[in-house]
């Protein structure tokens, strides 16, 4: 990638007149004497990132591509698997599982002073209990339960607080989201937090748990295969997260190209002068802690109909409820009414929608057909086929945009228009 050179960090952009390009001072409107922008006009929140968390070149003989980092992607991974088979009695089994494995993910650093990390930890415990009632019947009972939990962190958390001695406002103050503001800047890498190769936001972390009962027939009478039971979960899903905690600057060169225009070419100067074009931020760490259940009847027939054919039937209900959060902290906005308002969960009755905010889907029936059949002379030969309706729980994605809603989440974004550098 591309870092800048030390002579642009000192505000010296000579190199650029072989381009035709001169950066103008934005509060005169003319080029800077001998395009190079005065000491006391650079920025001090630049000029500490730069010389704090930017390398500079490692590789100067390409003008394009003059930082190279080889650094490796570390993964660690322990594992552990216990398991216990019991047999009471002829009808009687009892049998079980836990699993447990960690994962430390380190991110190869981009700039030396990188330093990323996930943490993973995922658990499964599974009980099952088999009786066999006859010859032809047998019920089976499980129980299980899955948790994963993942955390990932900056180099800069809980260890310095970079915003504060930037003398940035307005970020966020938790320890947590200690770090370095993300700041795009024309053709650069980055200046910011990074890892796994791109800038990365924070804090941020999954906490999600699956308790799960299941209980199955099976019954063989005749020519049918009979099998019937019910599936239910209760799941719990949180991801706490700050979207913006330092801030998120770009910088696309607008306030010193010669034409007033975006250009990637003056984009180090506009940042070397503290001009962003946009500031982005939400601060604010959301945890909404979302809890729904989820219940699946079902029955299955088999049916060879002849020595030739059988027949597969069934049919199953997907019933999933929608996530409500526990501390409420979830809202919509109802355009039902004019001029919309913002609905939350903790006065959602009032408006007429439920906890969730979204009503329940309660028809999602899946019946299902199938067949295999063999020719009577040409055994080796058997056609299959079979048709069904099969739904899925949604996507966690589609529940964490109510999360992140006011009046629990604020994200603001401001301009900077060249009227305004002046006071900026």
């Amino acid at each position: 990638g591309l870092v800048p050179t030390a002579d642009e960090r000192s505000g010296n952009f000579s190199d650029l007149l072989p381009q035709g390009i001169q950066p103008l001072n934005p509060l005169n409107g003319q080029p800077f004497t001998g395009d190079q922008i005065p000491p006391g006009m650079l920025s001090s929140y630049a000029t500490q990132i730069l010389q704090k968390f930017v390398p500079l070149p490692n590789n100067p003989s390409n003008p394009v591509f003059n930082w190279i980092s080889n650094d490796a992607n570390r993964i660690g991974v322990d594992q552990g698997l216990a398991r216990l088979d019991h047999r009471f009695s002829q009808s009687d089994i009892l049998y079980g599982r836990f699993i447990l494995e960690d994962v430390r993910n380190t991110s190869p650093k981009l700039f030396p002073t990188d330093s990323f990390v996930q943490d993973s930890r995922g658990q499964n415990l599974m009980l099952g209990y088999s009786h066999t009632f006859s010859s032809n019947k047998v019920n089976e009972f499980k129980m299980a339960y899955n948790r994963h939990r993942e955390n990932e962190v900056v180099g800069q958390a809980f260890k310095e607080n970079v915003g504060q001695e930037l003398g940035l406002q307005g970020i966020c103050d938790d320890p947590a989201c200690w770090g370095i503001p993300d700041n795009y800047v024309g053709p650069f890498l980055d200046f910011g937090e990074h890892g796994l190769g791109q800038t990365v936001s924070g804090p941020r972390g999954w906490l999600n748990e699956i308790f799960h009962f299941s209980d199955a027939f099976y019954w063989t009478k005749g020519n049918h295969l009979i099998r019937f039971g019910m599936e239910l979960d209760r799941n719990h899903d949180n991801f706490p997260e700050a979207i913006f905690p330092r801030g998120l600057f770009s910088y696309d060169g607008r306030f010193t190209s010669p034409d007033g225009s975006p250009n990637s070419s003056t984009a180090l100067a506009d940042f070397l002068l503290g001009l962003p074009r946009s500031s982005e931020a939400s601060i604010d760490i959301f945890s909404p802690y979302f809890r729904n259940t989820a219940l699946y009847p079902w029955f299955q027939d088999d049916w060879r109909m002849t020595r030739s054919l059988t027949l597969n039937l069934g049919i199953s209900c997907w019933w999933f409820g929608r996530p409500q959060s526990k501390n409420n902290t979830i809202a919509t906005l109802d355009f039902a009414v004019s001029p919309a308002q913002i609905v939350t969960a903790q006065d959602a009755s009032q408006f007429g929608f439920p906890r969730a905010l979204t009503f329940n889907d309660n028809n999602n029936v899946s019946p299902r057909v199938g067949f295999a059949w063999s020719p009577e002379n040409h055994k080796r030969f058997v056609l299959r086929g079979g048709y069904g309706i099969f739904y899925q729980r949604a996507s966690a994605n589609n529940w964490i945009e109510v999360a992140i809603n006011p009046p629990f989440v604020t994200q603001t974004n401001y301009i900077l228009e060249p009227s305004a550098v002046p006071t900026f």
